[in-house]
C-alpha cells in the first residue's frame, strides 16, 4: 500500500507542477508581448521627425532604452523557451510514471499527444490523447 501511495502521490504532484508550468507559459508568453511592444515604442522614439527649434531628432536615451527594450525582449523569449522545455520534460515524465510511455524503434519517445482532463474521472487524472 505504501509503495501505491508513493506512486499516486508522485502523480499528483506532477500534475500539479505541469498545471503550474501551463500558467507560467502563458505568463511569458504575455511578457514577450509586453516586450515587442517595448522594442517597438523604443524604435519609433528613435526615428521621431525634428521638432521645431529642436537640436536632435531624438532624445539623448533613445538608443540605451531601444538597447534595453531588446535586451529585455531576448531574457523573455528565453523564459518562453525554458518554460515550454520544462513543460515537455513533465509531459515525459507523466508517461514514464503512468506506464504508458511507447518508445518507437529508435527509442526515441512516441509522443501521445496533448493532456485533456475527462469531466468524468473524479479523481482528476489526466489521460493522454491519441
Amino acid at each position: 500500500m505504501l509503495f501505491e501511495d508513493n506512486v499516486s502521490q508522485s502523480l499528483r504532484n506532477t500534475l500539479r507542477i505541469i498545471d503550474l508550468s501551463q500558467v507560467n507559459f502563458e505568463l511569458r508568453r504575455a511578457a514577450v508581448l509586453v516586450a515587442i511592444s517595448q522594442v517597438t515604442q523604443s524604435r519609433l522614439r528613435l526615428v521621431e521627425p525634428l521638432r521645431p527649434g529642436a537640436q536632435a531628432a531624438a532624445s539623448p536615451t533613445a538608443a540605451r532604452d531601444l538597447v534595453s527594450a531588446l535586451n529585455d525582449l531576448l531574457d523573455a523569449q528565453n523564459d518562453v523557451l525554458n518554460a515550454w522545455v520544462s513543460f515537455e520534460v513533465l509531459r515525459v515524465l507523466l508517461d514514464f510514471e503512468m506506464g504508458t510511455m511507447q518508445l518507437n524503434q529508435e527509442g526515441l519517445w512516441i509522443d501521445p499527444g496533448p493532456l485533456v482532463v475527462k469531466p468524468t474521472e473524479t479523481a482528476g487524472a489526466v489521460m493522454p490523447t491519441n
